[in-house]
């Protein structure tokens, strides 16, 4: 029962919360966000049960129109020091996010390492502070744009002037970030079942970062991103799974709540088999049906962005194909280096 009385108040906590966000603008995002779990939180780095995790992440939104998304995430990360530390877990990782959108190829590239350090409460909790750099690149290509002065007044004439003069047409510059992350687990039941689950809070630009490519000064606020991710176990076979992200940036606002179950064939380690299906809403925005597919040491998930936003007129409710695959590796340790700890 003392499981159940942290999941009901967390999911309490995520319905308050997502039922006061809305969609305003678009972002750098993941319908899959709890595959991509890095980018979402720096103290998710090291808390999975293995000893390596590899992350890819790929998004193509909006192939219906002329100027779509392309977004790709990849990420390792391991543990370190676990010997020294007992029980406790220092977690290093890293992360690469590549962006293109629009005529101009307006591009993001980055390349991040994360730090992260897990405190065992007791048995079945566990608290992680974590930290990210990054070092982040913004570029774009004017040479597909076209402008009034390439109109001779009564064709276009690509060979005119654009009479333009870009001051620059990429820049660099340094990103933090930081989050803390809450992990619970329940005690294994007979046939290998368990409850468990993650709450984290990552807060991003904490040092405000120039973004622009002319002279002007302005500065990158402050992103909130509060995110869930629940197992509620009913049978050794069977998983309710609740998750949820807000993200908060000014007055820019966005949210995703969703339900599923995982069916699990078999929980052997080394050999776990299971089928998730989920389906996810981005408030006002899209509907997300998804499966992910569980086989041994991977994991494979697909989604789809059913657009119902205003801009459906364009995309004819055509949003988002997004495709995950996660690799986790376990090294055999001796005996006696075994600890006894439920996720680590």
């Amino acid at each position: 029962m003392y499981i159940y009385f942290y999941i009901k108040k967390i999911l309490i906590t995520t319905i308050l919360l997502f039922n006061t966000l809305q969609v305003i603008a678009q972002d750098l995002h993941f319908s899959q966000y709890y595959n991509a779990p890095i980018y979402v939180n720096p103290a998710s780095v090291g808390v999975f049960n293995g000893d390596y995790r590899f992350v890819a992440n790929y998004r193509s939104q909006w192939n219906s129109v002329p100027v779509p998304y392309t977004t790709f995430s990849g990420s390792i990360d391991t543990k370190l020091l676990g010997q020294k530390l007992k029980n406790d877990v220092l977690g290093l990782g890293f992360i690469l996010n590549y962006d293109k959108a629009g005529d101009a190829e307006l591009s993001l590239f980055q390349i991040g390492l994360s730090l992260a350090y897990t405190k065992q409460l007791n048995q079945y909790h566990f608290f992680t502070v974590g930290f990210n750099y990054t070092a982040s690149q913004r570029s774009f290509d004017f040479s597909n744009l076209t402008f009034d002065s390439q109109y001779n007044g009564d064709i276009f004439d690509e060979s005119l002037s654009t009479r333009e003069n870009f001051d620059q047409t990429s820049y660099f510059y340094s990103d933090f970030s930081a989050g803390i992350n809450y992990h619970f687990t329940q005690k294994e039941k007979k046939g290998g079942g368990y409850s468990y689950g993650d709450v984290g809070i990552g807060i991003f630009h904490l040092n405000h970062p120039r973004q622009n490519f002319l002279e002007d000064n302005i500065k990158l606020p402050l992103k909130l991103m509060l995110s869930t991710n629940i197992f509620i176990n009913i049978n050794p076979q069977f998983d309710i799974v609740v998750r949820g992200i807000g993200m908060l940036q000014n007055e820019y606002q966005e949210g995703l709540i969703g339900l599923g179950s995982k069916l699990h064939f078999s929980r052997q380690r080394s050999n776990e088999r299971a089928l998730g299906i989920y389906a996810y809403y981005r408030v006002n925005d899209a509907l997300i049906p998804s499966i992910e597919i569980d086989y041994k040491a991977w994991r494979l998930g697909l989604s789809y962005d059913i657009n119902i936003s205003n801009f459906n007129v364009a995309t004819n409710n055509r949003g988002g194909l997004e495709a995950s695959l996660n690799y986790v590796i376990t090294t055999v340790k001796p005996l006696e280096e075994q600890k006894n700890c439920p996720i680590f």
